[in-house]
């Protein structure tokens, strides 16, 4: 059994504690090498991705095109397993549309394809529902 003293912490320990052919303790690597990841590689990644965004994108609709049944099964399986939380998110999804008047929500309330809404008729349509919308607070605060 050989000890070894970490050249960072001061730690003193049995060789299988420490980064192989080094005097660091593990957990002064594992602190190294979170500081490095925060500092350096997310920005490489970030400018990564800027420089070969369609790339990488073609590549991400290639996959799930070549795995789209793997992936929807990965998906279904997960919903089964965690239903109660993805029926929590979908609720609290549904209300921010809502409570927010989306174009999603206002197109899907007038009951026309996106393509026929024109953004006039779109503000119509929200003023007319936040108009609705007051009128039943009213109606509930006064009753």
């Amino acid at each position: 059994m050989t000890i070894k003293t970490c050249s960072k912490c001061g730690f003193v320990g049995d060789v299988d504690l420490f980064v192989r052919n080094e005097n660091k303790c593990k957990w002064c690597e594992k602190a190294y090498k979170k500081a490095y990841y925060k500092a350096y590689r997310k920005a490489q990644m970030k400018a990564h991705y800027k420089a070969n965004s369609e790339n990488i994108k073609a590549q991400q609709k290639a996959y799930r095109k070549a795995n789209s049944e793997h992936i929807k099964a990965q998906q279904k399986a997960y919903r089964k397993a965690n239903s109660e939380h993805t029926k929590e998110l979908a609720k609290e999804y549904d209300k921010a549309r809502v409570d927010s008047l989306l174009d999603s929500y206002v197109v899907r309330s007038l009951n026309m394809k996106k393509e026929e809404v024109t953004p006039e008729l779109l503000e119509l349509k929200r003023d007319q529902l936040k108009i609705f919308r007051l009128l039943r607070e009213a109606k509930n605060g006064i009753t």
